[in-house]
């Protein structure tokens, strides 16, 4: 009898990497069928590829994680798992797995300065409730191209992910802290200034904001954390606005 898929080789199949399959593993979504006390080698077996497989589509089409354990929780058949990306309107956008392999990429590769921001739309719960969830992924979409629109322009190497729901975040390698702070304060007041009721959504919106800012890169886990620890404080101050992560 096997004894189970290394998680070298299963990274190899599945395409998500092995940093990604630790924190999925940390994370109770995609757990070994068993690990060896020890050398602490995980073992996978070939009925979880598809699982994997599940989990980065929904990653793709911009689930959260958080999102991801609920829906797996709830174990949704074949069927149901096609009905739920064929609802999934929002269009197809870099999710956190692919921010998650940018930051590692960048931390393998450079040591230099990164700034990573963090945003996320005020309320946002009430417009799905009161309008529903296809004016929702319209309203969704247009933050999403606010913010992009901001920081395409810059001259120096970023990543703009969906990392699920209404949150969004941007890592910046480099760049003057200054100009950083223009963007994001350019991303808030567009946000509350933009009529969505061409999105079908008579309400108006805000977005709140955390920052953290580092001399050399941190592990991605904690530049996420970090950050939306700031956006939370963000939130608790008023919304409409952003914070610093301080230690």
């Amino acid at each position: 009898m096997s004894e189970g898929i290394l998680i070298g080789e299963f990274s190899k199949k599945t395409g998500i990497s092995k940093r990604m399959i630790r924190f999925l593993d940390d994370k109770k979504i995609l757990e070994p069928i068993r690990c060896d006390d020890q050398n602490g080698y995980r073992y996978y077996e070939e009925s979880q590829i598809q699982t994997a497989m599940n989990i980065r589509i929904l990653q793709e089409y911009g689930f959260s994680l958080r999102e991801i354990q609920k829906i797996f929780d709830e174990c949704p058949t074949g069927v149901e798992f096609l009905e739920l990306l064929k609802n999934q309107e929002v269009r197809k956008l870099p999710g956190e797995q692919y921010m998650i392999e940018f930051l590692e990429e960048i931390c393998k590769t450079k040591h230099t300065a990164m700034t990573f921001v963090t945003f996320d739309l005020d309320h946002f719960l009430e417009v799905n409730e009161s309008f529903g969830y296809e004016v929702g992924n319209r309203v969704i979409e247009r933050f999403y191209s606010i913010i992009e629109k901001n920081f395409q322009s810059m001259e120096v190497e970023n990543m703009l992910a969906r990392m699920g729901g209404d949150e969004f975040a941007i890592a910046i390698v480099g760049g003057e802290k200054q100009l950083i702070l223009e963007r994001i304060e350019q991303v808030i007041r567009d946000t509350s200034q933009w009529d969505y009721s061409v999105d079908g959504c008579n309400k108006k919106m805000t977005c709140s904001c955390g920052i953290i800012s580092v001399s050399t890169c941190k592990h991605p886990v904690e530049l996420i954390h970090e950050s939306s620890k700031a956006l939370i404080e963000a939130k608790r101050m008023g919304r409409n606005q952003f914070r610093w992560y301080e230690n």
